[in-house]
């Protein structure tokens, strides 16, 4: 087996981060798309100012269905901190984790987790 293909099966297992369950979550994100959907459908003039009403309603959702960020999207709920790699780490900051959400994953106090960072990236 190349180190690349090694390297790419490594990445997508992630053998020690788990993600949180956010099924509740998507499906009221659908049901939001649904409903901006449906008013515009309803009201096709709904960017003018008469529907101001419909058109404030239309932004408050598109607002709540496209601001969340990769922590939020798919969050992680813990890292298992003896088997945790540089790779992964790599890996989740280059899918838009950040590192106070990984620090959470990790169940690290902020001076703890840069230790362990410095640790980590130098292996």
């Amino acid at each position: 087996m190349s180190n690349l293909t090694k390297c790419k099966k490594d990445l997508f297992e992630m053998k020690s981060v788990v993600f949180k369950d956010i099924s509740k979550q998507q499906s009221e994100k659908a049901q939001k798309r649904k409903r901006v959907l449906q008013l515009m459908n309803q009201y096709p003039d709904w960017a003018s100012q008469k529907n101001k009403p419909i058109m404030q309603e239309i932004q408050e959702l598109g607002q709540a269905i496209g601001n969340w960020s990769m922590d939020q999207s798919r969050p992680i709920q813990s890292i298992k901190a003896a088997s945790f790699t540089k790779s992964e780490y790599l890996y989740l900051i280059w899918l838009g984790y950040s590192d106070e959400a990984i620090r959470h994953g990790l169940d690290m106090s902020k001076e703890c987790y840069f230790i362990y960072r410095l640790t980590l990236l130098n292996e």
